[in-house]
């Protein structure tokens, strides 16, 4: 498909499939994250009421940080308080660069000919380069966004 075609797409298809997890954790979710995840479950539920003013923000700012694990947003969200409108448009953008990566990467293998080619020297440095683009955030970013107690 190419770059053009092919991120949009999959970006499309991460918000999808995301939102799918958070409507499933809404319904379904709710006794098993209160058994296993309590101490997350209220966290993100006070982070959401600290943030509600800024509350798309806040998500994208998750979604960014490479660190936070994405599962939990998903489930965790609904049950936060995370209108399913607002969280889905947030995983459209704050996951662009992760697809965007995920893309380039894909485009790599397809130029691939032969088991050979993978010890290419055009090969090796696209793959250096796109593993230290995927870890330049971690290394610019301090600390994960919190919420403030009162």
């Amino acid at each position: 498909f190419g770059l053009p075609i092919a991120l949009p797409l999959v970006c499309c298809l991460t918000a999808c499939g995301a939102t799918s997890c958070f409507l499933l954790s809404k319904y379904l979710g709710r006794p098993i994250l209160e058994a296993y995840f309590p101490s997350k479950l209220s966290s993100m539920e006070k982070a959401v009421q600290v943030n509600e003013h800024r509350l798309f923000y806040f998500l994208v700012s998750l979604r960014l940080f490479p660190m936070t694990p994405n599962w939990l947003i998903n489930v965790v969200s609904p049950l936060a308080g995370v209108p399913v409108g607002k969280f889905f448009v947030s995983v459209l953008f704050g996951l662009v660069p992760y697809n965007f990566l995920c893309v380039q990467g894909g485009l790599v293998v397809t130029q691939l000919q032969s088991v050979s080619d993978l010890f290419s020297l055009k090969i090796l440095l696209m793959l250096v380069s796109m593993a230290g683009v995927s870890t330049l955030p971690a290394m610019l970013i301090s600390k994960p966004v919190s919420p403030q107690t009162s």
